[in-house]
């Protein structure tokens, strides 16, 4: 009988080149608000590549746009979300009725898996990449961080972990364990870079300059409160910004964010017109930013 496989999951190792500065792109959460980071990613790897960053971490939907970006397939990621993500294709209760999860993330591991240029990642080109990709994980039994490095074998199933938001998607099991949207414990992973030899850091992020966490976070934490992880994220809030106000004040950190709000209203807005027209500020921010960027190497 063939054995199941059952996907490994190997934790995070430091190994970085003698490079005199290291620099480390983070890609934050934002569900279908992700959109304004999917732009900023396309943006920056057409206007200035990929050579320029050793190093990208990502949680939650952050995670796809980082495997593309190691993978150099820029049109890829903007395809997929000007036009497969927005109406019912991805976010949709009524499918609950259909057995089927409410946030389909298995929808998407299909449209990346398909015989199609348009959509399919190229996994071996994520894995041999001169940038070293980083998924951030919510390890549900205690709500602690658990920074992995993909392989072939277990990518798909560590992005579907990172993405899979409480009461949207089940928790998935790997190596045992059961893993939630790494966007939870650790949006920006800022400290994990600086800690892990990073020198310089862009992070993108979608919440506009000065604003408090996007709605949605609260929304679905407040689900939360009976659950083991009540402790661990009842501050997710004052976290979130107390990373971003301590970033801002590091000459070594980089941020693209919006300078105002957003075309959409919430992280569940599957609005096709907003959400293009949110990449589309993505893009715009990126190359305001790209020629800032260029000098830091």
């Amino acid at each position: 009988m063939k054995k199941k496989y059952v996907p490994s999951l190997q934790l995070m190792k430091s190994d970085h080149t003698s490079k005199s500065q290291k620099t480390a792109l983070i890609i934050g959460p934002g569900g279908l608000r992700g959109a304004y980071n999917a732009g900023v990613a396309v943006g920056l790897g057409r206007a200035l590549g990929t050579d320029w960053v050793d190093g990208v971490y990502a949680s939650s939907v952050g995670v796809y746009m980082a495997a593309f970006f190691a993978a150099k397939q820029f049109h890829p990621i903007e395809h997929v979300w000007r036009n497969l993500v927005h109406g019912d294709q991805l976010v949709d209760i009524t499918k609950l009725s259909q057995g089927r999860n409410w946030l389909d993330l298995e929808y998407l591991m299909q449209v990346l898996n398909q015989e199609d240029k348009n959509t399919r990642l190229d996994v071996s080109e994520v894995i041999s990449s001169s940038v070293a990709v980083t998924f951030t994980l919510t390890r549900k039994r205690d709500g602690e961080s658990v920074y992995v490095q993909p392989e072939e074998d277990n990518l798909f199933p560590l992005m579907t972990a990172s993405c899979a938001v409480p009461w949207m998607h089940p928790p998935v099991k790997i190596d045992g364990e059961r893993y939630i949207d790494g966007g939870l414990s650790d949006p920006l992973s800022v400290d994990k870079a600086f800690a892990d030899g990073y020198d310089k850091l862009i992070v993108v992020d979608e919440t506009p300059v000065g604003s408090l966490p996007s709605t949605y976070t609260m929304w679905w934490l407040s689900f939360l409160f009976a659950s083991p992880l009540s402790k661990k994220v009842a501050n997710y809030g004052h976290r979130n910004q107390s990373i971003k106000r301590q970033a801002a004040e590091n000459n070594s950190v980089i941020f693209i964010r919006p300078k105002d709000e957003l075309p959409m209203n919430s992280f569940m807005d599957t609005s096709e017109k907003r959400i293009n027209a949110t990449f589309d500020r993505g893009l715009m921010d990126a190359q305001r930013k790209s020629d800032e960027i260029k000098d830091i190497k």
